[in-house]
This record gives C-alpha cells, sequence and structure tokens, in this order.
C-alpha cells in the first residue's frame, strides 16, 4: 500500500501528483477515480482521510499525541503530493471535492456512482454470459496481445492493434529489426516471465500516462472510465488461477449482465475504450448491439497499483507444469499456446504427448534465446517459476531446477563474451629493445595496451589512442632517429 516513501512504486498515483490543479480538481469529482485512488492508499492513511471527513480542519501539532505527530506529517505529505490535503495557516483540509465524492463512495452501492448504465434483465436480444465465459474471452484476447511479442520467434503471425505495437515499443518490449520487422527484447521477455497482475498493471499504467500527457483536457475522463471499469469488473471465478490466469474446469453459475455503450465527448475516450476491448478487459458481442460486458480481468486492480510485486515467482504452487531433468530435458504438462511459445524461445522440441510436450535445453537453444537479448538468470527464473508442484514439494523453490542444468546455462553465457573486438594499432621494428619496453609502458600510461609481444618486439594499441600515442613515438624516433611502424 502506498505511502510518500513508496510512490514511486505507484505509477497511477505519481501520474495524478504531476497534474495540474485543475485537472487534479476534475479526477477527484469522479467518485470512481477518488475510490480507485483510496484503494491505493496504505490503511493508516486511509484512518488519517476517515479522521478528516468529521472534522473541518485539522491542526497536527494540537489534536494529536505528541508521540504519533512525526507519524501522522509524514501520511500528510503523501496527500499533499496528491492534492487530497491542502494546507492553510497552519490547518489541514481535505479538498472539498474529494470529501464530496468520498462521502458517496461510502454511503452508495459502487455501481450507482459511475456513469454506466447498466442495462435491465429481460430485455429482448440482451443475452446474459457468465463470469467464467467472460474471464476465458478476456484472457484470450490478453494471450493473443502477449503471442504478438514471440510471433516472430515462433513464426506465427499475429496482429494486434498500432496502439498496442506503439506501446511495446515504448516500454522496449520490441524492436525493429533491419528488413522492417520487429523482434521481443530482453525487457520484452522479462515481461513475459511476470504475473498477469503486474503484466496488467505495467502495461495500463504507462497507456495512461501516456494518454494524460498527450491529451491533458480529456484525461479526468479517461481516469473516470477506466476507474469506473475497475469497479464493475466481476470478481475471477474461483476455481481459476489468480497467477497463471488459466481457467479450470468449472460449474460457475455466475452470470454478468451488461452495460449500455456510452456516448464518448472525445475521440481520444472512444479510442480508450475500445483498446480495453482488445486488451480483453471489456468483451463487445458486436458494436451494433449497444452494450458491453466487463471482464474479471481488471479485478484486481481494485485493491492495488503498485508494480513492486515480486512477479518472478507463481502465486501458488499448483499452477506449474514444468518438469526439468539434469540431463536437459523438459516436459511440459500443458496444451496452452503461449506457455509453449515463451517456453520454444529457448529449448528445441523434442516430442509430444496429448498433455505433455517434451523439450531439450541445447547450446544453440539458449544461444539462440541470448541473441534475443534474454539472459541466463531470465530463463532460470522462469524455469523456476513454473515447475510443477511435485518438483517444488520433493526439491524446494531452488533445487526444482537442477543446479547443473543452471550451471550449464551460465556458462553458455560466459561462452559469448570469451572474446572482445576492437580496433588497433600495431607498432613494430623497434631499433632496441629498451625503446620497445619503454613503449610498452607509454602505452599502460596511456591505458591503452592491447597486447605485447617481447618476443617479436610488437606492440598494439586501442585505435581511438593512436594520435596521442604517435606524437609521443615519433618524438622518440627523432631523437633516436630510428624504428618504424605499420599498421594492421
Amino acid at each position: 500500500m502506498a505511502t510518500f516513501a513508496t510512490l514511486k512504486d505507484y505509477p497511477f498515483l505519481q501520474m495524478v501528483a504531476s497534474m495540474p490543479n485543475d485537472k487534479v480538481t476534475l479526477i477527484y469529482k469522479s467518485v470512481p477515480s477518488v475510490l480507485f485512488t483510496v484503494n491505493m492508499l496504505h490503511p493508516k492513511v486511509k484512518d488519517l482521510i476517515s479522521y478528516m471527513l468529521t472534522v473541518t480542519a485539522l491542526n497536527v501539532d494540537h489534536m494529536v499525541p505528541a508521540k504519533s505527530i512525526s507519524e501522522v506529517r509524514e501520511l500528510v505529505k503523501l496527500l499533499t503530493e496528491l492534492r487530497i490535503v491542502c494546507t492553510n495557516e497552519g490547518l489541514l483540509f481535505l479538498d472539498q471535492n474529494f470529501r464530496q465524492s468520498f462521502v458517496r463512495a461510502i454511503s452508495q452501492r459502487q455501481r450507482n456512482t459511475t456513469k454506466l448504465v447498466r442495462l435491465k434483465e429481460g430485455q429482448e436480444k440482451i443475452k446474459k454470459l457468465s463470469t467464467a465465459e467472460l474471464f476465458q474471452k478476456g484472457n484470450d484476447r490478453w494471450d493473443l496481445v502477449l503471442k504478438y511479442l514471440i510471433s516472430n520467434t515462433s513464426g506465427e503471425a499475429i496482429a494486434v492493434s498500432g496502439h498496442t505495437i506503439s506501446m511495446f515499443k515504448q516500454l522496449q518490449f520490441i524492436r525493429e529489426t533491419e528488413n522492417g520487422g520487429t523482434e521481443i527484447t530482453s525487457k520484452g521477455f522479462q515481461f513475459l516471465l511476470q504475473g498477469r497482475y503486474v503484466q496488467t498493471w505495467q502495461y495500463l499504467s504507462a497507456f495512461l500516462m501516456r494518454l494524460s500527457k498527450s491529451n491533458p483536457d480529456q484525461a479526468p475522463d479517461i481516469i473516470d472510465l477506466f476507474a469506473s471499469l475497475v469497479m464493475l469488473s466481476p470478481a475471477i471465478p474461483p476455481t481459476s488461477s489468480k497467477s497463471s490466469y488459466f481457467i479450470k474446469n468449472s460449474n460457475e453459475t455466475k452470470y454478468e449482465i451488461p452495460y449500455r455503450i456510452p456516448e464518448f465527448s472525445h475521440d481520444i475516450i472512444q479510442e480508450f475504450f475500445l483498446h480495453m476491448r482488445e486488451l480483453g478487459f471489456i468483451h463487445i458481442r458486436k458494436r451494433k448491439d449497444g452494450y458491453f460486458y466487463v471482464t474479471p480481468a481488471l479485478s484486481m486492480l481494485s485493491s492495488c497499483g503498485s508494480t513492486a510485486i515480486d512477479s518472478l515467482v507463481a502465486l501458488t504452487k499448483s499452477d506449474g507444469y514444468l518438469v526439468v531433468e539434469s540431463n536437459y530435458r523438459v516436459y511440459a504438462y500443458t496444451n496452452d499456446e503461449l506457455q509453449l511459445s515463451i517456453l520454444n524461445t529457448f529449448t528445441d522440441p523434442d516430442g509430444a504427448f496429448a498433455d505433455m510436450i517434451m523439450a531439450v535445453i541445447t547450446r544453440n537453444s539458449v544461444r539462440r534465446a541470448f541473441e534475443l537479448g534474454i539472459t541466463a538468470a531470465q530463463i532460470v527464473a522462469f524455469m523456476r517459476s513454473n515447475s510443477h508442484q511435485l518438483t517444488i514439494e520433493k526439491f524446494g523453490m531452488n533445487g526444482c531446477v537442477p543446479q547443473t542444468v543452471i550451471d550449464q546455462i551460465q556458462l553458455w553465457e560466459i561462452e559469448r563474451y570469451r572474446f572482445n573486438h576492437c580496433s588497433g594499432i600495431m607498432y613494430a621494428s623497434f631499433s632496441t629493445r629498451n625503446e620497445f619496453l619503454s613503449a610498452v609502458e607509454q602505452a599502460k600510461r596511456l591505458d591503452c595496451l592491447l597486447w605485447s609481444s617481447t618476443d617479436r618486439n610488437l606492440l598494439i594499441i586501442k585505435e581511438e589512442n593512436h594520435e596521442e600515442f604517435k606524437q609521443w613515438f615519433m618524438a622518440k624516433q627523432q631523437r633516436m632517429n630510428s624504428g618504424g611502424m605499420s599498421r594492421i
């Protein structure tokens, strides 16, 4: 939960803190935006807000016990940074718009505080969808976006919108190739390793920040729409995995009623709404129907907005599907295309059964991953975080991947850095041994010595230091009236 010290880990709060006062005022007029903001705050900060609702103004020096003054002042720093609290003549006041919206948030049903209109049950042509079905539809959409990151390595053509491609480039998850295509980067692969919650929030926070900077006048309305969708998002089905987000067999009978697609005041707000559809956060069967469903994918964002989460380990051991043996064989008990595509970036396929895929870790397969900017540490972290429950129970979280496999992957990575290439200048034909030794010492003083041979009287220095070394060498040659130089 956010405090002033951890504000840097909460990109949404940072975005609000950096916005002009008039835009923050509009944000705090929105009940969903206020509720979304408050849910990120530390419980002690929430308690202070609740207390300030009961008083007109707060005087920290006179109304707070002496032992708690320093702690309260630290809480006030965060509220002041977010413009939730303002100071006047030593007194603290809650922002009036924030106060009114917060009172509405705690006194009304959340659904009634949004501008989105829920359709009535029983209307013709309105089809109710189960939470599990919406969850799967949203999950499939997000998986499609993730598959784009590795589409070049897997050879599969995946089509995504220009917004998504632009965001992936901005986040440095992909880079352009010489032939005009794209390929995944080390950051992109690390993004794939993270849990679905961190993936969602990392992408959305960057997207919201980008829109708020490029369209500051529409930022409050965009944030209101986003916060409303988060607030109305149904809970994740209890039979699904909250870390891997892959639905399990379910007899889910809870149904969701759709909402009417609103009239948007600006095209950029409509673009944001439709981008939420592409990412799987809302489901629209046909736009001409005029209604949409909110999927459960956003529900985990309702309580926390931090990206500082250990995302390289699964939240539950039962989510793992990999078994790694000391003979470099990998068994993947899954049929999910995305998981297998990630696995194929550093393994070679070796066979398949109905419920299991066999692969092998080889020098070439690992080097192929290294060429994409993937590191040995990321490969090991991925295998550990997705190890099968039985291997974790037997060998522990670290021992679930054999140490011999880890060591070999690290050695293959080190192997790539055995040689460093750089341009150099070779000096030869020294007239005396003393002249050669003095040249070596001068090169060491200039920190430009690459190689020297006392047997052959040869010396190679860095090319960027050539002019400086040449002046010294020519001056010495003139004094001794002998010697020579050649360049390679």
